[in-house]
């Protein structure tokens, strides 16, 4: 298959309501989650639980979240181009 970008990204979701924290890293393999903030990450996004479930059933974008002040990106906002991989994950 063809790979447009073989290295892996890790990124830090911080989520509001109820509050909890998620690694998720994402390669060509796939995406892998886990509880709880990794030392190192490209990007850290906050975003509410409720908006977070929005994202993931694909009824918000995450541009628009972003526009309307919902989701906040901390580092290499480049990184987290790639968010429609969460549509369909949770």
């Amino acid at each position: 298959g063809e790979s447009k970008d073989a290295v892996s990204k890790t990124l830090i979701f911080r989520v509001s309501d109820p509050e909890s924290s998620w690694t998720v890293q994402v390669s060509e393999s796939g995406v892998h989650g886990i509880e709880g903030d990794a030392t190192e990450a490209e990007a850290v996004i906050t975003i509410s639980d409720s908006d977070l479930g929005a994202l993931a059933r694909g009824e918000v974008s995450s541009k628009s979240l972003f526009q309307a002040g919902k989701l906040r990106i901390d580092g290499d906002v480049m990184a987290t181009q790639q968010l429609n991989f969460i549509v369909g994950t949770l």
